[in-house]
């Protein structure tokens, strides 16, 4: 399939799009999940890709919670991710140079997370990304998760568009669920779930990253290829901390 004109706006997904983290992310989880026996214990990590703290910790632990409590238990939880992340993260292969080509291209770019605001900020300083894209929604900045279609029907606002004239990118099947409900053609990274599961959740394409052949395919433009890169974007994030 491809599409049949230059998408308006392209919106992302951050975990599992941005970066591949779901693994170090399912271990802080289970870990969480250990340390309170009053939680339900076989709750698992994969239910809780591309949704909010907010409701998926009253859910694990079947009650109420809000305010403080709510606060010092999904710091709890960030804070055993982050411990795992160290200094690791790495931008999926091909983010960087797709970036620089949608905006010499002209299309305007969103990211749109369930994450809380100050996970992405250092997300986004992690990978230096901070500054590639034109809007940046977190979990503060709409009143229902995915799979509501809010965040992305916002997103594409913020940029002028419609949501049915973006592509979005997800990887989780909660956020492709959002992006259809919200009228726009999903592309599914498998860093997350397999891509049967993808396709069933009704992903337009699944790709193993940014430099996957069906991007191009898709889009009907070819993205940089990574033989072609130079610079920056030819090296690993480690290699680029001091370059500038």
């Amino acid at each position: 399939m491809t599409l049949a004109a230059s998408p308006r706006a392209v919106l992302f997904d951050m975990d599992g799009v941005l970066v591949d983290n779901s693994r170090l992310y399912a271990a802080a989880w289970n870990e969480f999940v250990r340390a309170h026996p009053d939680a339900c214990q076989t709750y698992p990590a994969q239910r809780t890709f591309g949704r909010r703290n907010r409701e998926l910790i009253p859910e694990l632990f079947g009650r109420p919670i809000a305010g403080g409590e709510l606060q010092r238990l999904s710091w709890e939880l960030e804070s055993g991710y982050w411990r795992r992340v160290g200094a690791g993260l790495e931008p999926l292969p091909g983010l960087r140079p797709f970036l620089a080509e949608l905006r010499r291209r002209g299309i305007p770019t969103a990211l749109a997370s369930s994450a809380p605001g100050h996970n992405v900020r250092r997300v986004l300083e992690a990978l230096r990304l901070e500054h590639r894209f034109d809007q940046v929604l977190a979990e503060e900045d709409v009143r229902q998760g995915k799979p509501d279609p809010e965040i992305y029907l916002t997103a594409a606002a913020r940029l002028g568009a419609e949501a049915r004239d973006c592509v979005v990118f997800e990887d989780a099947l909660a956020g492709i669920a959002a992006a259809r409900a919200a009228g726009a053609p999903c592309l599914a990274l498998a860093t997350t779930y397999p891509a049967d599961a993808l396709r069933q959740a009704g992903a337009a394409a699944v790709l193993r990253d940014f430099f996957d052949p069906e991007l191009g395919r898709y889009l009907g433009w070819q993205p940089v290829a990574a033989a072609a890169l130079t610079g920056e974007d030819a090296l690993p994030l480690a290699s680029r901390r001091g370059d500038r």
